[in-house]
């Protein structure tokens, strides 16, 4: 679901997409497939299983969501965007 193949066939379909990879010291740790949905419950801005963490360490995953949520809150201003909904598939530890 956060596939590049995913993005593309969600662009084929007419949807809005963005790409995002964050960085540390010149280092990808993580990526993120942000979709623009249209719904009957409003329209919003959805990151499908991601974002996608590079490493097993976990200390980073709160200044991952807060980095990629900064930068999808001007998105969805931009988009005029209900909500923000982030579906991660993190391990509890």
């Amino acid at each position: 679901m956060d596939s590049w193949n995913w993005g593309e066939f969600q662009k084929r379909e007419g949807e809005r997409i963005w790409r995002f990879g964050i960085y540390d010291n010149e280092q990808l740790i993580s990526i993120a497939l942000v979709i623009k949905v249209k719904a009957r419950r409003g329209t919003f801005l959805f990151v499908p299983h991601g974002p996608n963490v590079n490493n097993q360490d976990t200390r980073n995953n709160n200044q991952i969501l807060e980095t990629l949520t900064n930068k999808l809150k001007e998105i969805a201003k931009q988009e005029k965007a209900h909500f923000i909904r982030i579906a991660p598939i993190w391990k509890n530890r």
